[in-house]
């Protein structure tokens, strides 16, 4: 099963164990942000730099990353997000093809150190994963969006508190996306898309990878 199969399948085992009016609300959220307008970073845009720290507290920057060599940046939603955890197995299993490219892998989600930590060892990550607090990073990238006030049940119903996740006051969350920003900063793939269930094609960041050792 390849990790577009992988996602398709998650999804409709998602949908089927969710009430109806549950779904519909999710569904909504989708249609809402499609219609905000937002300010994206695209390919050809300076990747905003940053220093964040990961779960033990070493502090790791954008740009010290991209001295030795590009960078697939990742943005999730947090541990808590079964697509996101999908994702980030996917990526962890890619890891050497990205290497072999002489990339690096970062991801960045709200979620506070202690949580990141959790999904580090849950899912065994090598690479560094970084705690956004506030979501100041994201909001850089315009990938950030309030979570409306008709979602909240739905995150109740699941468990999921999202201020407890991120430690912040903030109701807000990134959308997933990914870029490759290459050694000059400048952003050479971009991907981010308003539905949660859908995420940045693999394949398509190693052609760009591998498209930028020929040139």
């Amino acid at each position: 099963m390849n990790f577009r199969e992988e996602f398709r399948a998650l999804k409709a085992d998602v949908e089927a164990q969710t009430p109806k009016e549950l779904q519909e609300k999710i569904d909504q959220l989708v249609v809402d942000l499609k219609a905000g307008n937002t300010s994206r970073k695209s390919v050809g845009d300076i990747a905003p730099d940053f220093r964040l720290k990961d779960p033990r507290g070493k502090y790791v920057s954008l740009k010290t990353a991209l001295q030795d060599g590009p960078v697939v940046l990742n943005f999730y939603r947090g541990g808590w997000c079964p697509f996101c955890n999908l994702e980030l197995n996917t990526l962890q299993r890619t890891l050497p093809k990205f290497k072999d490219a002489g990339a690096q892998l970062i991801a960045i989600s709200p979620e506070s150190p202690d949580n990141s930590l959790s999904t580090i060892e849950k899912h065994k990550l090598a690479f560094s994963v970084l705690s956004d607090i506030n979501s100041t990073v994201a909001r850089q990238y315009g990938i950030i969006y309030q979570v409306p006030s008709y979602l909240v049940p739905v995150y109740e119903k699941f468990g999921v508190d999202i201020k407890r996740h991120n430690a912040s006051d903030a109701l807000e969350l990134p959308l997933p996306a990914t870029y490759v920003v290459d050694t000059d900063q400048k952003i050479i793939y971009a991907f981010a898309n308003e539905d949660y269930t859908v995420r940045a094609d693999i394949q398509e960041i190693l052609q760009v990878l591998n498209g930028r050792l020929k040139r």
